[in-house]
């Protein structure tokens, strides 16, 4: 980079990074009760993970090391009992510990600097209890149902929420007027578990701007009603549109406390307006049971109180519509299967306390062909299609305020090239499989620009990957 007096500044960073992970599960399943069925679940999991950043500029030195561990420990009970051939129950008991531990360090020429809120340890406890009931009233209605109770407890090294309690459940009414036909009108309550890392502390070396270590949180509860039309049509053919309502009674976003700290807090309301259409038309009428139409679509509206400037604004970071085209030929009794889809997408804009931010991107396509020779044998060849996106960010000189200007304005534009694979899988015996693959990876372009807000000229960046082709071999033993 270029310093005001035009002269050279030597700048080197290099990041590195840690990562491991163990997971345990086993199930338990027999019968209960006659024709009733139990299950006994349980999950152990654990991840870890520790990075370290430096910045050499001129000499000066800056570093930091980040780790972070978090593990779940959770089991289930359920118990399944059929009443007659209309009636079914089912009882439910779950019981769930994790945890979120995570601590940063900053240096300057190897000495630390004190950072505020810097480590912190999160622990959550999760009980509930639910019953439910399926129930065919007759051979148009169904009705089912479900009551259930969870308590939790969250508690930091500073701070705890106490044992709370909160109820949940669902309720579906379907009516089939006719045959494959259904309508459903669908209502839901949900309890969501935290995202533990927003009570952990951060820093930027960019901004120095501390992230405090929330003291406290509750978890999203969260509505959801859905009416459904679902219509099915020979045999793979799906008619399927549906209106949904979610709300989220207390989201948890960054709020700033002063112009330098932020803490995640619960905040206003959010609501979330969904229609979603899916489509997929067998040609069976026309001869050609193997050739099917697929299409699908997601429209999505949304609002909620800035817990930034308190003014009226979009959901941060929903998807606002999305669709995609797909035609496929199934291989069915032959040997020869190919496809091809189209997507296009838009995001909406998302919001932080001193950015905001959006995206633009193009719409992308693949292909592909696949073809089986030989009993065992089969031969794939995937094309996927060039793509562009368009990331802008506004960057405030302070915490956003209504009418406040931004001071810079941010794009990076990247694109990528079209790339292709080609892939041979032979199963030799009934329990073992060899899969080998190429691909040639895409060439990736990024121009970063940084401009003054008002001005027409600032600073770029350009940079390119050329990737090299990729080779996998992997044999798979199964039973």
């Amino acid at each position: 980079s270029l310093d005001a007096g035009g002269g050279q500044n030597a700048i080197t960073e290099t990041f590195a990074s840690d990562n491991d992970q163990r997971d345990m599960s086993a199930e338990y399943r027999r019968p209960f009760a006659g024709s009733g069925s139990l299950m006994i679940a349980f999950v152990d999991a654990e991840q870890n993970q520790e990075s370290e950043n430096s910045l050499t500029e001129d000499g000066n030195l800056r570093s930091s090391i980040s780790n972070r561990e978090s593990g779940e420990t959770a089991a289930r009970l359920l118990i399944t009992q059929p009443l007659n051939e209309r009636l079914t129950i089912r009882t439910e008991a779950t019981t769930a510990f994790n945890f979120f531990e995570g601590g940063f360090q900053l240096f300057e020429n190897g000495v630390e600097l004190p950072v505020a809120n810097s480590d912190n340890r999160v622990e959550e406890d999760r009980r509930s209890v639910e019953a439910s009931v399926d129930w065919n009233l007759s051979e148009k209605w169904t009705f089912s149902s479900s009551v259930g109770i969870e308590s939790y407890e969250i508690t930091s090294r500073v701070a705890s929420s106490g044992t709370q309690t909160d109820p949940k459940g669902d309720l579906s009414l379907s009516f089939r007027p006719a045959a494959r036909t259904t309508f459903s009108l669908e209502s839901s309550r949900s309890i969501g578990q935290l995202s533990f890392n927003q009570f952990l502390a951060s820093s930027s070396l960019s901004s120095e701007i501390v992230t405090a270590g929330a003291a406290a949180l509750e978890p999203e509860r969260q509505w959801t009603h859905a009416a459904i039309y679902d219509r099915r049509f020979g045999d793979a053919g799906v008619m399927r549109f549906e209106l949904q309502r979610q709300i989220v009674d207390n989201p948890v976003n960054s709020v700033a406390l002063s112009d330098s700290i932020t803490v995640a807090q619960n905040t206003s309301e959010e609501q979330i307006d969904r229609i979603r259409a899916r489509i997929e038309f067998p040609f069976e009428r026309f001869g050609r049971e193997d050739f099917v139409l697929s299409v699908q679509g997601n429209i999505a509206q949304s609002n909620t109180i800035d817990p930034v400037t308190g003014e009226s604004r979009e959901v941060s970071g929903v998807q606002t519509r999305d669709w995609g085209l797909d035609f496929r030929r199934d291989p069915g009794d032959g040997n020869l299967a190919w496809g091809a889809s189209i997507r296009d997408r838009e995001d909406g804009d998302d919001f932080s306390v001193r950015r905001t931010g959006s995206r633009e991107e193009s719409s992308d396509w693949d292909a592909f062909v696949e073809w089986e020779p030989i009993r065992g044998l089969k031969l794939r060849t995937q094309v996927q299609g060039p793509t562009t996106s368009v990331r802008t960010s506004r960057f405030f000189p302070a915490v956003r305020s209504p009418g406040l200007d931004p001071s810079f304005i941010a794009t990076t534009r990247t694109e990528q090239d079209s790339s292709a694979s080609f892939t041979v899988e032979w199963r030799r015996r009934e329990h073992f499989e060899i899969r080998a693959s190429l691909s040639s990876r895409p060439r990736i372009r990024s121009t970063e620009t940084l401009t003054p807000f008002g001005e027409t000229v600032g600073s770029i960046q350009t940079t390119e990957f050329a990737e090299t082709p990729r080779a996998t071999l992997r044999f798979r033993f199964y039973r």
